[in-house]
Order: structure tokens, then C-alpha cells, then sequence
């Protein structure tokens, strides 16, 4: 099974793309722009890329990589990724898990998405998550 189905099954799916616009990466997201407590995964022909999490609204997370500041070391490195796989013609697909059903442990919220990144990472080894980041 590839990485991509793999993802799939953990309950991942697709809800964008990236895009060249003006030379510049740029997202755009078919649905759960304003979904927060999520994980993220860049794919690209059929591998896994970059996975991170967000508290925010994924829309805000995507545009920190679409215009990263100077300082923000993450995002200008995914940023330049980005522009290099998309420069080469090749697709870069956005991909969100976002727990089905929350649940509590003693009355408190877990956060599945958070607990679950280390391992994904660790599973998949995307190359821009070792990138000095």
C-alpha cells in the first residue's frame, strides 16, 4: 500500500490544491477552510510531503506558507518547497484529518490530531518535516 492510500485509511482527505499564481505558491481550499484542531498533509504524486497541525483555521495556516514572514522558519522553508515542486509542473495536494468524533478523557478534550502527528511523522518520514524546520 503507498503512502498516499495509508493516509487515506487514518482518515485523511483531500480538500485542496496548491497552485502557481503570479510565480508564487498559492492554496485553495474546496472545503473545511474554517476547520481548526487539524492535521495537514501536503502530497504530491502519491507521496507525503510535509505534515503538521493546526489550532487555527486551516485557511489561516495554509496562508502563513502562501506569504510566510521573514522569521517564521517553517513557513519560508515549506513556502520554498512549494514553489520548487510546483515550478516543476508537478501537483502538490492539501489533505486534512479532522477527528470525526472528539472525545474526553475524564471530562477533559483530547485533541487526536495533536496526539497523532509525531506518529504519522515518524510512519511516513516526509522529507520537508527533516528539512531543519
Amino acid at each position: 500500500m503507498d503512502a498516499l492510500e495509508k493516509l487515506k485509511r487514518v482518515g485523511f482527505t483531500k480538500v485542496g490544491k496548491w497552485n502557481l499564481k503570479a510565480a508564487k505558491p498559492c492554496y485553495s481550499l474546496d472545503e473545511l477552510a474554517d476547520a481548526t484542531d487539524v492535521l495537514y498533509a501536503f502530497v504530491s504524486g502519491g507521496q507525503v510531503l510535509y505534515l503538521g497541525k493546526t489550532a487555527k483555521e486551516l485557511q489561516k495556516r495554509m496562508y502563513g506558507y502562501q506569504r510566510p514572514g521573514p522569521t517564521q522558519r517553517t513557513n519560508v522553508a515549506c513556502h520554498a518547497k512549494l514553489l520548487e515542486v510546483l515550478t516543476a509542473k508537478q501537483s502538490v495536494d492539501i489533505y486534512v484529518f479532522r477527528d470525526p468524533e472528539p472525545k474526553l478523557h475524564a471530562g477533559i478534550p483530547i485533541n487526536l490530531a495533536a496526539g497523532l502527528e509525531d506518529s504519522l511523522i515518524l510512519e511516513f518520514r516526509p522529507p520537508w518535516n527533516r528539512i531543519g524546520m
